[in-house]
């Protein structure tokens, strides 16, 4: 059984977006050697009148983490984009949007 090759991307210091369905994971590479770097992703801001707080990761120095799915009611209504920033400009991170089946 062979393993997944992603393509990673370099995060983009105003952050980045993808169009969501619901079925996406992040996976996030921090390439610093000493310091930890954070994700968040941002909420719609309530559901069903509760607030939904933004889901946010920090991956250690040299430590690749993952995130989601991000649920459309959550997240972005499907088919609109889900938004992701990064802490210190998106300095050393590098990351892939991964859609399952």
């Amino acid at each position: 059984m062979g393993g997944l090759a992603l393509t990673m991307a370099a995060a983009a210091a105003d952050g980045n977006q993808w169009v969501g369905t619901g079925n996406e994971y992040l996976v996030i590479y921090n390439t610093h050697a000493s310091a930890a770097r954070t994700a968040t992703v941002t909420s719609r801001g309530t559901y069903m009148g509760l607030a939904v707080a933004n889901s946010t990761l920090v991956v250690a120095a040299g430590k690749v983490g993952h995130m989601g799915p991000f649920p459309p009611n959550l997240v972005s209504p499907a088919g609109e984009n889900v938004y992701v920033d990064w802490s210190d400009a998106g300095a050393n991170i590098t990351f892939a949007v991964v859609k399952r089946n």
